[in-house]
């Protein structure tokens, strides 16, 4: 059964399997943090986490659709554009961020932008409609392109985030791939240095909410990774009867495959990799998933879970409270981001 580790925050990266129905990705913010609304730190109360039942367990994954028209491993083919009449549902967001954007090469002091968000005018960037940005990788280069239409302000959050350069030396710390037909997502956005990670996670976490627009959760498309959270209404965009995604921060995921089955939950998405899928199905796996979520699984060998090996994979309160030195030590393979660029 999936419990939680005591040391862990309540909020972590997971997958929750209920009844074989959906895997949820979740986000690590701690309880006590503010929540950030329309770019504006305040002090709120962040829903706590779901207890899940005792009969929630994780089971194996739907298998993988690729997305039509293309190859497992190449480049995807490009999407259709939103169309005039998809209308998206923000919540939890004031005033739109402004719509000059300040130059990447002025990057903040991620500290004391956390701190005192207005030090940043990168933290009020809008992102333009339609842009690209290029990660580079210890595994190979591939290009984000991003729709705004698709879920402004995920797309608003990324582009700040890019602007500041927030994931450069992230690294890709569950790859929850194993191969071409069993996969589900990369997930990255920790920094890699605790006093920034903790203070961002706290500080500027956003409830924000989108609807998700077609074609959802399939290959190569991004969404910020959020919490599992009981469904008591908090998210006017959450079908799903159970769980319902809710807060996001600096973490997000890509699909590996067909992962439709979080369109329900609100996994909004905002972009897709345009170019380099091969480098992102390349990333190191392993290690499998994270230790949080294989910890009570039978000494990390439950067969009913293809991404927990018989050694733990990254333990998350190592990761934010000691960061990258932790994975530079225990986990010398993983990849990470060397560089990103707004093209």
């Amino acid at each position: 059964k999936l419990q939680k580790h005591p040391l862990i925050p309540l909020r972590f990266p997971c997958i929750y399997m209920a009844h074989g129905a959906w895997r949820g990705v979740c986000l690590a913010v701690w309880l006590s943090g503010a929540v950030a609304v329309g770019g504006t730190p305040t002090r709120a109360g962040v829903p706590h986490a779901v207890t899940l039942p005792s009969e929630v367990s994780r089971i194996r994954p739907q298998p993988v659709r690729p997305h039509p028209g293309t190859e497992v491993g190449s480049d995807l083919a490009p999407l259709p554009p939103p169309a005039s009449d998809q209308v998206g549902h923000a919540h939890g967001v004031g005033a739109p961020p402004s719509a000059l954007s300040p130059s990447p090469s002025a990057r903040c002091n991620l500290t004391a932008a956390c701190s005192d968000p207005r030090s940043c005018p990168q933290l009020g960037a809008r992102s333009p409609e339609v842009w690209s940005v290029e990660y580079r990788t210890t595994a190979g280069t591939f290009t984000v392109e991003v729709q705004r239409a698709w879920a402004p302000p995920f797309a608003d959050r990324f582009y700040q985030l890019a602007l500041v350069e927030y994931h450069a030396g992230a690294s890709f710390y569950r790859v929850d791939y194993i191969n071409s037909t069993t996969n589900f997502v990369v997930q990255f956005g920790y920094n890699g240095e605790p006093a920034v990670d903790t203070c961002w996670d706290a500080n500027l976490t956003t409830n924000a909410t989108w609807s998700v627009h077609p074609p959802g959760n399939v290959r190569g498309t991004l969404s910020m990774s959020m919490n599992a959270m009981p469904n008591h209404g908090q998210n006017p965009n959450c079908t799903n009867p159970t769980y319902c995604a809710v807060g996001f921060s600096t973490n997000v995921y890509i699909n590996y495959g067909n992962n439709s089955r979080l369109d329900a939950s609100g996994f909004a998405i905002f972009a897709r990799v345009s170019k380099g899928m091969g480098v992102v199905d390349r990333l190191f796996s392993g290690y499998g998933e994270v230790v949080d979520l294989c910890h009570s699984l039978d000494n990390f060998t439950n067969q009913t879970d293809p991404y927990c090996k018989a050694s733990p994979g990254v333990n998350l309160a190592d990761l934010l409270a000691r960061g990258t030195p932790y994975l530079a030590a225990q986990f010398p393979k993983l990849d990470a981001v060397l560089s990103v660029k707004v093209l």
